[in-house]
Formats: C-alpha cells, structure tokens, sequence
C-alpha cells in the first residue's frame, strides 16, 4: 500500500512539472519574409513634465529562418536634447549590444527564436512651449543570410515530344522557388516553360535558355550592409545536370556567380518592396546532355546582408 502511495505521489508530481513546462514555455513565432522583429517598444509614460525621467524598454525575438548576428538596438531622436539619468547630455544613439547572436527558432522542437529585452532610462529635455511632442525612434541591425533555389525542370527533346506533346500533358511547375524565411528573397518573375534540349542528329551542340528571377526586399526594415543601404553579397551555383553559365551578371562560362554591386543595382533594394530583376543565360552541351531524358537544373543562392528595422513612440512633454 505504501509503494502505490509513493507511486501515485510522485505521478502527480510529474504532471505537475509537465503542466507547469508547457504553462510557462514561450511559444514558437515564425516569420516567413522578417528576421529580427520588434516585438513591442514602448515608453512607461508618455505625458510628463520636463526633467522626469522616462524609461524606454525594446523586447526583439529572430523570427525569421536563420541565426542573426552582431544584433544591435539604438535610439534616435534623443541625442543633444534629453538627458542621462546622472543629468549629462545625451550625445548618440546609446547602443546596445552590438555583438549580441540570437538563434533562429525551430518549430520541430518547439524552441522559440532568440529573445532579448533591454532598457534606457532618460530625463526628458527642457522645452520652450507649454507643451511639446517628442517622437524617439528604437532602431535595431543585424546581419542576416537567405539561401534560396530556384529549380527548373529539363527534357530532352524526343521524350518531351513522346511523352507531354504527344499525349496532351502539360507541365504546370516547370520552374519553382523556395526559400529560407528571411528579409530578403528570391522570386520568380513570371511563369517559364521547361529547358526543351534538342537531341536530334542535327542539333546545335551548344545550346542556352535564359532564367529571369529577382531580389526583392520582402521584409519591414531595409538591407544595410557597411553602412550602405541595399548593399549585400552573395553567390548562385549551378547543381545538377550538365549545365553551367553561359553569362550571368557578366561571369562567362562558370557554374558559379558571385553578386555585389558591381553587378547589381543592389541601390533599388534600399526601398520596401524594392526590387532587381535578374537574368542569367544558362548553356547545355547536347553531347552532355547524351541519353538523359529529364533532369533537374538547381541554382543555389546564398545572400548574406546587413538589415535594419525600427519602431517609434511620441512622448508628449509639459514645460514648467
């Protein structure tokens, strides 16, 4: 009796910790086009008299796909008028961490992103009117990766002419995208048809297609890499089948491209919604090519960029 006793206790005890895991486990956010989110910035008043001490407080969480680095906050529209709590002027955007790294979530062990939360605390500045607005900005950088590809779908002429024409199939996903979430993506421009390479006798031995696509900046912030907005670097590869460049970004006959600004207007980025559209012309040998019937031709990309996001509040001020 004694042990079922003992048994019975210590099974309420396991619900206990098992119940009170899942009541204070912080759920997983994901956001396919963000990263780094402001998930709240606030001030705890916003009406006060001058010389009153104001706190701001900034909670960040990585939503987005991978691991963020160099994670910083600042805060603009303070500098050269409010003050520190010691009373000296503030005179930057006071910066937080800066070489802060916030882990990417993942949903398949429930693990939430990176989370971190800081503060500031500052007397609010002397004003000439009876009344005055302050709008003060929080701003948050960091460095961010998308890996994309782009994966289109290739066949020889004699089967495709067999097997789609002549039978009236018709191939509805010739060309497709995925995406790591992310600020920044790859994206199609509009529908392509397959890669038809002609094996006949007397087709040219040499043959290319091109493959239209673009960067588009899909996130709540902008790229800003090295100060520079839009900038970003990244690289595409060739996997899969015989295939390489022919000319992309002005890289001849590679399998392998590397993107920065002087093969990219990355300038257009710098604006939401902002985009560049790309085209690479992509060469096949039929001797290659021999005897396959299908193939799919994979494009690899990795993008690495800087990025910015940021949140304001307005605090309303009485003069003495």
């Amino acid at each position: 009796m004694e042990i079922k006793t003992k048994l019975f206790f210590l099974a309420i005890v396991a619900m206990v910790v098992a119940v009170s895991g899942c009541v204070g486990q912080k759920p997983v956010v994901t956001a396919s086009n963000d990263g780094i989110v402001i998930t709240d910035f606030s001030a705890d008043s916003y009406a006060v008299d001058e010389g009153e001490l104001v706190t701001f407080s900034i909670d960040v969480e990585n939503q987005g796909g991978v691991d963020a680095s160099y994670v910083m906050a600042e805060l603009s529209g303070v500098e050269n008028n409010w003050r520190e709590s010691d009373g000296s002027i503030v005179v930057d955007t006071m910066p937080k961490w800066g070489d802060l790294d916030m882990k990417a979530p993942d949903p398949q062990y429930n693990m939430p992103g990176g989370y971190k939360t800081t503060y500031w605390k500052l007397k609010t500045p002397e004003v000439p009117q009876l009344t005055m607005s302050f709008p003060v900005k929080a701003k948050v950088t960091y460095m961010y990766k998308t890996t994309g590809a782009i994966q289109v779908k290739s066949f020889g002429s004699t089967y495709y002419e067999t097997e789609y024409l002549a039978k009236g199939k018709t191939l509805t996903d010739a060309m497709t995208v995925t995406n790591t979430n992310a600020p920044v993506k790859i994206l199609l421009t509009d529908k392509t048809p397959p890669i038809i390479v002609d094996d006949s006798m007397d087709a040219d031995e040499m043959q290319s297609f091109v493959i239209r696509f673009k960067l588009q900046n899909v996130g709540s912030g902008f790229p800003v890499t090295e100060g520079v907005p839009g900038r970003f670097y990244g690289n595409i590869n060739i996997a899969g089948g015989p295939f390489k460049f022919k000319d992309c970004l002005g890289v001849i006959d590679s399998s392998e491209v590397e993107i920065n600004e002087d093969n990219v207007d990355l300038a257009k980025l710098k604006l939401r919604s902002g985009e560049v559209t790309i085209s690479c012309e992509v060469e096949v040998s039929k001797s290659a090519w021999a005897s396959r019937q299908e193939e799919t031709m994979n494009m690899l990309f990795d993008l690495y960029y800087g990025y910015y996001v940021d949140k304001e509040v307005s605090v309303k001020i009485f003069g003495k």
